[in-house]
């Protein structure tokens, strides 16, 4: 209950509890301090108002760098470093509320110009209305502790909180902490999270990078203002999901943002709900959907069909503007990235009877028929499957496989019907435990007759591998042209192709480039890039690997079989179409 004290370049180190506390009064400042070893809190504070925290350190605490607790109002947080925040497992407590870089709770607080790095769990929460958090530098966080972020706010059962504005922040590298977990490479960890509810945020101009699942994520939030971000290299870049109607996806609105997938296993886009309602999420154009390794289905939406089904759907830009009349001025990104180069076939198919020139031999199947047909619908012979359930497979052997090799699969495939069933292939073990060797790579089942080509890369030796040509639809379909070959092909270094820079500095930042790069909107860098403060660039070099984009891709919608509502991992192969999977129910037909 003190007031007006101010606490000017001391220096405290080793609390057993919190460097400073301090509880009730007003208008106390700290500032120059620096504050180490906290065995709690670096400074804790309870129901005070007007504090001042200024060009500051606090370092090495076990449980929170500042918190404020309860209810402060009008806090300035300002120009401090806090790093190494809770990064003893169990040293900071257990429940909510630990291993926080700056927490602040109340009326009309500013945080801004901070650097939080190495955080044990989320870098910046708030809550409270009138809130601004503008220009920090959030770097490795959710360490030990996940299902956090590096900027975290929610609202859960009380009023909506209104005037919050998130505004030029630098989120990098939210780290995930999976082990000793059933599923250590599932890192629910967010650059931004709007969690249960949250209302009333403008975010702006902020770039989040590097996250293990989400860039941002939108769990029941409305009223959202997100505009010119930049999400980058995380999972997922942009995610909204709806899990019960009192607080449903509405009154958002998402314009001239990038969300740019480095790797061909991440989404641009992935909305779920638990209604048919995704149209009514928000108002979406002028953004960029950006996946230059493969721009191919690169949205993803779920919603239920019925109490036991549900739809899932993969997206074209093209397809999800047709689909929902959205995003209209959207665009791909500038130039495509060339996944591999093929310099030539090393020897034969490992494939004995591949083109069915007058039989199935070699043909094994599971929950379907497969016969032998030469009517003319396929290239000669060739082989008719028709599954008996909603998930089928048919295998054929290929023999050994080398570790490190790469391997061509070239087939045809056309769809009895005008379809939206994938079909699905990978390389797994002959013989038990029928290990899966490769990733998983699906492409569209169309009415007329498409080749595909794929190169996978074997992980493993082998002495005897099969193909799997797996689909999740009951709709016949045929196969033709099957041949799996060892391949002489260059996959391209990404690390070589793309470069992202960003400026977390109070004034502008000339970077040396060393070549030329162009961006995901066209425009061109000679050698050099200057970024203004709290800015950030995504980069692709202009080399013979970079290719043009295509004026337009045939509509394809992917279905696939439930997985898991968790992350996507990216591949260890190369693709050239990704799918993305979800869980709760049977994956119905598209219409």
């Amino acid at each position: 209950s003190y007031n007006y004290l101010v606490f000017d370049n001391l220096s405290m180190k080793g609390a057993n509890g919190s460097g400073i506390k301090i509880k009730n009064g007003t208008s106390i400042s700290i500032k120059n301090c620096d504050i180490n070893f906290s065995g709690e809190d670096g400074i804790c504070v309870t129901s005070h108002d007007y504090l001042k925290v200024e060009n500051s350190t606090v370092n090495n605490s076990n449980r929170n760098g500042i918190d404020l607790n309860y209810t402060g109002d009008f806090a300035i947080i300002r120009n401090n470093k806090i790093t190494n925040t809770a990064l003893v497992m169990g040293f900071g407590g257990n429940g909510d509320g630990k291993g926080i870089g700056i927490r602040t709770n109340g009326t009309g607080n500013l945080v801004e110009y901070n650097e939080i790095s190495n955080t044990g769990y989320i870098g910046i929460y708030f809550n409270g209305s009138n809130v601004t958090i503008k220009n920090n530098l959030i770097e490795r966080f959710c360490i030990t502790k996940d299902d956090g972020a590096g900027i975290y706010t929610w609202q859960g059962d009380v009023a909506d909180y209104k005037n919050r504005k998130i505004i030029g922040n630098v989120v990098v590298n939210g780290v995930g902490a999976g082990y000793g977990t059933d599923n250590p490479t599932y890192l629910p960890v967010e650059g931004i999270y709007f969690d249960n509810g949250t209302s009333y945020v403008d975010c702006i101009d902020n770039t989040v990078a590097n996250c293990g699942n989400n860039g941002i994520y939108f769990h029941n939030a409305h009223h959202v203002n997100l505009k010119n971000n930049t999400f980058y290299n995380s999972n997922r870049q942009f995610t909204a999901i709806q899990k019960d109607n009192s607080d449903p996806i509405r009154n958002n609105v998402v314009t001239n943002n990038i969300f740019f997938s480095k790797q061909v296993g991440q989404l641009t886009s992935y909305l779920k709900s638990n209604a048919d309602d995704i149209s009514q999420f928000a108002k979406m154009d002028s953004n960029y959907y950006a996946r230059p390794l493969d721009d191919r289905l690169t949205i993803f939406n779920n919603y239920p069909k019925s109490s036991t089904t549900s739809i899932s759907q993969s997206f074209h830009l093209e397809n999800w503007k047709d689909k929902y009349n959205k995003d209209f001025a959207s665009k791909r990104s500038a130039k495509q990235i060339a996944p591999y180069r093929l310099n030539k076939i090393l020897g034969a198919t490992k494939l004995s009877n591949g083109l069915f020139a007058t039989s199935i031999d070699g043909v094994l199947k599971s929950s379907c028929t497969a016969a032998w047909s030469n009517d003319g619908k396929m290239d000669g012979g060739y082989v008719a499957v028709s599954p008996t359930s909603r998930s089928s497979s048919v295998y054929l052997n290929i023999g050994s496989l080398a570790a490190g090799k790469k391997y061509l699969l070239k087939y045809s495939v056309r769809g009895s019907v005008d379809t939206t069933a994938t079909i699905t292939t990978l390389l797994r073990q002959s013989l038990s435990p029928y290990t899966n060797l490769t990733v998983a790579q699906s492409r569209p089942i169309n009415f007329t007759k498409t080749e595909y080509e794929i190169l996978f890369t074997s992980a493993t030796t082998q002495s005897s591998a099969t193909v799997v040509f797996r689909v999740d639809d009951q709709v016949k379909y045929y196969l033709d042209n099957i041949s799996v070959c060892e391949a002489d092909a260059l996959i391209t270094n990404i690390e070589d192709s793309l470069r992202f820079e960003y400026n977390s500095d109070k004034t502008a930042k000339t970077i040396s480039l060393g070549a030329n790069y162009v961006d995901v909107k066209n425009n061109n860098f000679n050698g050099s890039i200057t970024l203004q403060p709290y800015t950030s660039a995504i980069l692709i070099k202009e080399t013979s690997s970079s290719v043009t984009p295509p004026a337009n891709v045939a509509p394809e919608v992917s279905l696939t079989s439930p997985a898991s509502d968790a992350a996507f991992t990216s591949p260890a192969t190369i693709s050239i179409a990704a799918t993305a999977a979800d869980a709760d129910g049977t994956v119905s037909k598209v219409d």
